[in-house]
């Protein structure tokens, strides 16, 4: 989620060797990449959300003149800084913070990237930008803004021959090793190798944590492991179908209807507890250890965060005010089609608590951190996903008996009630999250 320190910061390691594909303005326009790269530049689309301010907040004027650089620089502190007190970051902070840097978050990619923007606009425009960099930095705090002395390891001292014997160290150099991620895809579309090989290099020793570079110009890379390059290959291109499936059933246009947002659920339900939308469900994020899917995952954000947050009525003087409010903005009368602007409604009405529809037997629910009463009270909600036709039919009496066409065609709408179980690459599947939850429906692998 780009709404939050860490999101932001884990998008910006993915995504910032492949910035250059999305230059934004007049200034930047000779650094871009995509016609060198056009494969690579496509394969990392998503990251484009990330150099585009979200819609909503103010784009900053462009540094022509004193006056102007003053006020760039005072739209940048007055959106992004929060002194020294972590409180203050909040989704809106973040998100406005984000509005202002956007276009500039290139100046804080590493220096020798091609997709570091500092040589082209240079040091002292920047300079202007400094608090954004705590949008991207791993501390998540501008240094000027709060000071953590912190021993930090170089990849060198972390990543040795003892890695072998100690599970500990072996798991500290591999997390290190994922700031550079794309230095060690085997799919050819998504390594970043061949364009920023000194930067990699600077990697190599990460070779002990079995992280081995694609180099599309070797002579011997028939000679590498087959799994880093047969399986992973093979999977990282279902990998990029899986994001364009995701960013696909999740788009506004098909959260329009009853249909985009029962399929978008259905995709997105086991890892909801990536997007908390409020207080109240901060205990029960999932982000900081499901760190992979969550950003595989990243599109489903949609399904919960499209609209602008709906404000509960207050139940101080009626217990059933919320439940009311949610039952007229999502019980049709008999015979009454659902048009687009009542799925609309209904949907702003119960996004935040989409996750109160999860199977409660599974992390993503989040019945057991908000309680049975509150999600009680989005009940009617169900209507988004099927209502009570979901599960009218078990998984048994729908795929016991496949013989024509119509059978199978309920037995696979059934099995996609569940389709990250049958994910075959790892980030994409919940069958390791959950697996006693995916066992329920292993008839579908027939």
């Amino acid at each position: 989620t780009l709404k939050t320190l860490n999101g932001l910061q884990t998008c910006h390691s993915k995504c910032q060797t492949h910035l250059c594909c999305f230059t934004t303005d007049s200034k930047l326009a000779d650094q871009n990449c995509a016609g060198r790269i056009p494969a690579g530049c496509s394969a990392y689309e998503p990251c484009k959300k990330l150099v585009v301010p979200p819609a909503g907040t103010e784009l900053v004027a462009s540094q022509t003149t004193l006056s102007t650089r003053v006020e760039t620089e005072k739209q940048v502190y007055d959106a992004c800084y929060f002194g020294d007190d972590p409180t203050k970051v909040t989704e809106e902070l973040v998100t406005k913070c984000h509005g202002v840097c956007a276009q500039r978050l290139c100046c804080f990619s590493d220096y020798i990237l091609q997709s570091s923007c500092r040589d082209t606009v240079g040091d002292d425009e920047c300079e202007l930008y400094s608090l954004c960099e705590q949008l991207v930095t791993e501390s998540g705090v501008a240094s000027d803004a709060l000071e953590v002395e912190e021993k930090e390891f170089s990849v060198d001292e972390l990543c040795i021959d003892k890695v072998a014997s100690d599970e500990n160290l072996y798991y500290a150099c591999r997390e290190t090793c994922e700031k550079r991620s794309c230095c060690f895809e085997s799919n050819p579309t998504y390594s970043c190798y061949d364009l920023e090989k000194d930067w990699c290099d600077e990697y190599k020793a990460c070779a002990v944590a079995e992280y081995k570079f694609y180099d599309e110009g070797s002579s011997d890379k028939d000679s590498l492991d087959i799994n880093a390059v047969g399986l992973v290959g093979s999977s990282s291109s279902s990998e990029h179908d899986l994001y364009v499936s995701i960013d696909s059933v999740c788009s506004v246009d098909n959260l329009r209807t009853l249909e985009g947002i029962e399929q978008c659920f259905n995709k997105c339900q086991s890892y909801l507890c990536c997007f908390p939308e409020d207080a109240a469900e901060m205990g029960w994020d999932c982000e900081g250890f499901r760190e992979e899917e969550c950003s595989a995952y990243g599109n489903c954000e949609a399904l919960v965060a499209t609209h602008n947050l709906w404000k509960p009525p207050s139940k101080a003087a009626n217990k059933y005010a919320v439940k009311i409010a949610v039952n007229d903005a999502c019980i049709l009368s008999g015979g009454v089609e659902p048009t687009e602007e009542w799925v609309s409604n209904c949907h702003q009405k119960c996004e935040s608590r989409m996750c109160c529809l999860v199977d409660p037997s599974i992390r993503s629910s989040c019945q057991g951190a908000l309680g049975a009463e509150e999600c009680n009270d989005y009940s009617a909600c169900k209507v988004l996903i099927g209502g009570d036709s979901r599960e009218a039919q078990s998984i048994e009496d729908a795929c016991s008996n496949v013989n024509d066409a119509n059978s199978f065609a309920k037995c696979e709408a059934k099995c996609k009630s569940r389709q990250c179980c049958f994910e075959d690459v790892h980030q994409f599947s919940c069958y390791h999250l959950e697996k006693e939850w995916c066992d329920e429906y292993e008839i579908c692998d027939m």
